[in-house]
């Protein structure tokens, strides 16, 4: 079944950082520019480890081979909230597994960052037919 498990709950949205400003000059007319970082690499792969389980576990226990690499678009905004997941390369080929996949994506839980119209990142995935 590629549905949600029970456990699964979506990530309830934190409160967005502020990204820091930066003063340009300009005398006496103020100038400024907000700067944000978003989240780094090591919080996102944190973001992600307590859903390895429920990613892995679409992948169908059929016998058939679905070894390969799919990788996907994430966009999550500022309170930490998946709002997007798109795939930007399949060598997969199982449209369920991909589906669950996708679906799934949506609950991992990122921290707040400070960048208002959300962080766009990829993240690849690379299952191994079990020996």
């Amino acid at each position: 079944n590629f549905t949600a498990t029970a456990s699964m709950r979506k990530p309830r949205p934190k409160k967005c950082l502020a990204a820091p400003t930066i003063d340009l000059g300009g005398g006496d007319e103020m100038m400024a520019m907000r700067v944000g970082d978003g989240l780094d690499p090591m919080q996102i792969n944190d973001a992600f480890q307590p859903y390895i389980s429920y990613l892995a576990s679409c992948q169908p226990v059929d016998g058939d081979d679905h070894s390969g690499r799919v990788v996907f678009e994430l966009n999550v905004g500022c309170d930490g909230v998946v709002d997007g997941v798109e795939v930007t390369d399949d060598e997969l080929y199982e449209p369920d597994m991909i589906e669950c996949l996708s679906e799934r994506l949506t609950y991992v839980e990122f921290p707040a960052h400070d960048l208002e119209d959300g962080m766009v990142f990829e993240y690849p995935l690379i299952f191994h037919k079990p020996q």
